[in-house]
């Protein structure tokens, strides 16, 4: 009888289109489940757009379960995403793509921003142990005039999108970010603001076309530290268990961990598992890259796309004052012929920093089911390629 209701579910669910007209109150929405329902079965069921790549060779489909034949949706059971909660938002536009003949390629922006932002912390003990107050940044003008700087640089170069790392950030950055995209509605943008701590929250802002904020989201997992002296402390946050994801009709379900998020092995897996990511953009502040080369490498066998972006600031928490020259990385769906999955983004300053600020730019081809990732460092105000 079970084989009989999921073939039938299966049957059902090809009949129906995905039923946008009926969710969509504006460009971004908060979805609620499409199941009235949900609350008495425990199961939420949501619109789904496939990314623009075939992902007919990827491990999911080898799984005996619904959300594998479903066309149109997929369903979450509360019991699967337990102890996190999925917050589902759908983006009712395109145009992060640009079209070929043979097929598509996405431009995107990257920046380490500098390596002299610290943060202001603060200690506590508790019973637990110590944990780490991180309350902004030091010398905020300056930190907000140099991202505004490289922002307004790389706003003109109409990157689909821009990504800045974690904790360098602050909230008037966010609003001049805002205010400078409300002139140029007419740019397909998404920017992954660089994340701004205050009151034990780390703020995580993502702004579409026109500067409209498409979600806003605290990161939940604390990154550990660990001193010379072996002493281990946790980073201070206020407790969040909420894992958003952004329905897209290019990117497929788009995922935004911050950092240790990435990391934590039950985050990753209610987002890639549960919440069906395709994709993962995940901004970062953190002395090492291992654990997150090894995360993204798990995103090869259900053909995933993810970026992550560090920043060199982050030598200040590195036990040996130094950050590795890998300050971006990209994983692709499939290598092709070359067989190259992850790209490793280098630094090309050999640890000078530019005053300015410098950037990446990424272009992640498409053709012909073939995937292709060149990446170039960009001087803000020199604008010259170096890599």
């Amino acid at each position: 009888m079970m084989n009989e209701i999921y073939l039938l579910a299966v049957r059902i669910e090809k009949q129906l289109s995905a039923c946008t007209e009926l969710i969509c109150e504006g460009m971004v929405t908060r979805l609620k489940p499409l199941n009235r329902n949900y609350r008495e079965t425990g199961i939420s069921i949501y619109p789904y757009f496939a990314p623009e790549w075939d992902t007919g060779k990827s491990e999911r489909n080898r799984e005996y379960l619904l959300n594998t034949e479903f066309a149109n949706h997929i369903m979450i059971r509360a019991e699967d995403e337990s102890p996190f909660e999925i917050a589902m938002h759908y983006w009712n536009d395109t145009g992060l793509l640009r079209r070929a003949e043979q097929g598509w390629s996405l431009k995107i922006a990257i920046t380490p921003v500098h390596d002299s932002l610290t943060l202001k912390t603060r200690e506590e003990e508790l019973e637990e142990g110590t944990v780490l107050c991180v309350e902004g940044v030091e010398d905020e003008e300056k930190v907000e005039e140099r991202i505004q700087r490289i922002f307004a640089t790389l706003f003109t170069g109409e990157y689909s999108i821009i990504i800045f790392p974690e904790a360098v950030g602050t909230a008037k950055v966010e609003e001049k970010i805002k205010e400078t995209m409300r002139f140029h509605p007419e740019y397909c943008t998404f920017v992954l603001l660089p994340t701004y701590c205050e009151n034990g929250d780390n703020i995580l802002t993502v702004l579409g076309p026109g500067g409209l904020e498409v979600l806003r989201t605290k990161k939940g997992t604390p990154f550990i530290l660990q001193e010379d002296t072996g002493i281990l402390k946790r980073e201070k946050l206020n407790y969040t268990n909420v894992l958003n994801i952004l329905v897209t009709r290019e990117l497929g379900n788009v995922a935004f961990p911050v950092c240790a998020e990435l990391v934590d092995p039950a985050c990753y897996d209610v987002l890639c598992r549960v919440g069906r990511a395709d994709t993962i953009l995940c901004p970062s502040y953190s002395p090492g890259i291992g654990a997150f080369e090894k995360t993204l490498m798990k995103g090869i066998a259900a053909m995933m796309m993810g970026v992550w972006v560090n920043t060199c600031s982050a030598r200040y928490v590195s036990r040996s004052g130094n950050v590795s020259d890998v300050v971006g990385m990209v994983q692709i769906p499939d290598g092709g012929p070359e067989g190259e999955t992850l790209h490793r983004i280098r630094r090309e300053c050999s640890g000078k920093c530019r005053e300015s600020g410098c950037f990446f730019e990424i272009v992640i081809t498409c053709e012909e089911k073939t995937f292709r990732v060149q990446s170039k460092m960009y001087d803000v105000y020199r604008m010259g390629g170096v890599s």
